[in-house]
């Protein structure tokens, strides 16, 4: 059977919402998925048909049905041991999980949902479509006013390791680093935060594991429901993800950013060694963190420039900084050619605010990543500048090792030739 339940004329893939077409992307990819089928939007619609948008706003108590031929449907569709099932029903808008919007928790989504439920929780989903939280986010967002909802009828993985996992980091917009954090038992403990998870960041080859004790995890009930249950003390200070699942994730997330163009924000279930992907979406917070910032500290060059400056006196002090380091980065080794290239970070070293001059941290950190001495003992370097996140530079402000210990021994003997 297709997996879209196209019981009306007018219904298309345009008619599945956002999440329903990742669903079926993840499958052209050969990724696995919790077996699913989505009802398109058009059986929300008919039954709106010809009421006007501004009535509909906040009408959380329409009367919306779902038809029995559809349970039949779905019935047939999971098979034999359809009742001895639970489901996940979750909505799929049809601007739902963009690029640009996520649309997310603004709409209902149930879990672990009986089959005799199916209608009651269908109805819910189609009814979120109308509430005042939609609207007022649609209109922040300057989104066209729309009540079409698809919704997905998805298998619930009696998982014993679940998570969520980025291709790239969502809170500083590194692209280079995943993030993969994982609970055992059921998801609910990882998305309601009750449970503290295992975080993994992995970033050029190497992983870095924070372990939590996790003593807890939520488990299935033999009724279909779920509950909080106790971890065996045994088990308790293990990796929720041993390495070749991280691995596997971590493929997978390369593999959607090359399929999709841009980081994915993912949720997984492990059950008996496998893993299967829920749902996938594009990481909208990485358009802000895109590119350089500038960050402004006065720590230090207080002490010489208290109160205004004029902008005079920072013309003159800006030339001198100029100079001054110019000269300093070609005595520790750094090519002429080099400094050439990099002449802005040079002219950039300080800003004047608002009358007050400050450090430009971006160029100082560029300016000290040319220095031989940087890859080798770049951390002492860092707790120097007062840099607790280190920034992302691109490769041409540094160089290798071998090259900057070579560099060194150059400018060691120089000192020794001079001093002679």
């Amino acid at each position: 059977m297709n997996r879209i339940l196209n019981l009306t004329a007018n219904s298309s893939i345009d008619s599945i919402g956002g999440k329903a077409k990742n669903l079926l992307k993840l499958e052209e990819l050969g990724i696995r998925v919790p077996e699913w089928l989505v009802l398109p939007q058009e059986h929300l619609l008919e039954q709106i048909e010809g009421v006007p948008a501004a009535q509909l706003a906040d009408k959380r108590d329409l009367e919306l049905k779902v038809d029995k031929t559809i349970i039949a449907e779905i019935a047939q569709f999971f098979g034999a041991d359809f009742k001895d099932q639970t489901f996940a029903v979750r909505s799929s808008a049809i601007d739902e999980d963009g690029l640009q919007f996520s649309f997310a928790g603004q709409f209902e989504s149930h879990l672990h949902v009986g089959p005799e439920d199916l209608a009651h929780k269908i109805e819910a989903v189609w009814r979120s479509a109308f509430s005042e939280r939609l609207i007022a986010y649609r209109k922040k967002n300057n989104l066209e006013l729309r009540f079409g909802i698809a919704v997905i009828v998805q298998r619930m993985v009696d998982s014993d390791v679940s998570g969520v996992a980025f291709g790239a980091n969502p809170l500083s917009g590194d692209r280079k680093t995943k993030i993969i954090n994982a609970v055992f038992g059921l998801g609910e403990g990882l998305v309601s935060g009750d449970l503290n998870a295992d975080s993994y960041t992995l970033k050029a080859g190497k992983t870095e594991a924070a372990l939590t004790k996790k003593t807890h995890q939520y488990k299935r009930n033999s009724d279909g429901g779920i509950h909080k249950v106790g971890v065996p003390e045994n088990l308790q200070d293990l990796n929720s993800l041993q390495p070749e699942l991280i691995a596997e994730i971590a493929t997978i997330l390369d593999d959607l950013d090359e399929a999709l163009g841009h980081p994915q924000d993912i949720e997984f279930a492990i059950e008996n060694q496998q893993l299967y992907l829920t749902q996938t979406r594009p990481i909208t917070t990485l358009k802000e963190a895109e590119g350089e910032y500038i960050l402004w500290d006065n720590s230090n060059i207080v002490e010489s420039y208290p109160g205004i400056t004029t902008p005079l006196t920072f013309s003159f002090i800006l030339k001198m900084y100029d100079r001054v380091y110019r000269q300093f980065s070609g005595l520790m080794g750094v090519s002429d050619q080099k400094i050439e290239k990099h002449a802005h970070v040079f002219a950039h070293t300080l800003g004047l605010v608002r009358g007050r001059v400050y450090y430009n941290l971006l160029s100082w950190y560029k300016m000290l990543a040319m220095l031989p001495g940087y890859s080798i003992n770049a951390e002492n370097m860092e707790r120097m500048m007062g840099v607790k996140e280190r920034f992302e530079l691109e490769e041409e402000y540094t160089m290798t090792k071998g090259l900057a210990r070579l560099r060194l021994l150059f400018m060691g003997l120089k000192m020794i030739f001079i001093q002679a």
